[in-house]
């Protein structure tokens, strides 16, 4: 996950939308089998998901296309899901939907079209990112790294997330977060450094297998 859902909530707390929205553009290629009906097991009714704000469909754990990429055989169906729903977001949403569809397409070991999902969101962040903000762009360098094969760059953008300093503000963000969710585990810094060693020690096998969480255990 970008940054980690939970994460996410954390600087969220504090963050208060100063900015204006970026416009609204359609954005990425069509989405796949455009025409061809969801299986009603996996999508019961598209128009929902599609009416769906950006934090239920993308950021929120029991919502939106997690919920069918837990029905068993609908993985598939959730990434054409984020697919139709990324092809009209704002190029800020279309990052985390890119991500999050290459994710489920590495896990289903669709690897070239993961990576060059994966390389869109990576292009995206790299356009938007502000000063200081690197910790996302090193986890996502290290993923492509890793799909790609190469653990030189594995290595060394996990030795650069790792030497990252927090953001000004990180304490009290996580500070407001424990107030806020406070029978959940708060984001540790530097946020996915745990899935980047994961993805080293598990060098050479599926996504799936590096990202779970039996590759991120001592002694596994």
């Amino acid at each position: 996950m970008r940054i980690g859902i939970i994460a996410g909530l954390a600087v969220g707390v504090l963050a208060a939308c100063a900015t204006a929205p970026p416009p609204v553009i359609g954005f990425g290629p069509a989405p796949e089998h455009g025409e061809t009906p969801y299986s009603p097991k996996c999508v019961d009714s598209v128009g929902r998901y599609m009416n769906m704000d950006f934090a239920e469909f993308d950021q929120t754990i029991d919502a939106g296309w997690r919920t069918v990429a837990r029905t068993d055989g609908c993985k598939g169906e959730a990434a054409r899901l984020i697919a139709h729903y990324r092809s009209a977001q704002s190029l800020q949403d279309a990052r985390g939907l890119f991500w999050h569809e290459a994710q489920l397409r590495a896990e289903m070991g669709e690897t070239e079209l993961a990576l060059e999902l994966f390389r869109m969101s990576y292009a995206l962040e790299q356009h938007l990112a502000q000063e200081g903000d690197s910790a996302d762009l090193l986890y996502s360098r290290a993923t492509i790294a890793f799909l790609e094969g190469d653990l030189t760059t594995l290595t060394a953008s996990r030795d650069a997330l790792a030497r990252t300093p927090k953001p000004e503000g990180w304490d009290a963000s996580i500070d407001a977060f424990r107030r806020t969710f406070p029978d959940r585990e708060p984001p540790s810094w530097p946020t996915n450094l745990a899935i980047v060693d994961a993805l080293i020690k598990c060098f050479g096998k599926t996504y799936w297998e590096g990202y779970s969480r039996r590759c991120r255990q001592d002694g596994e």
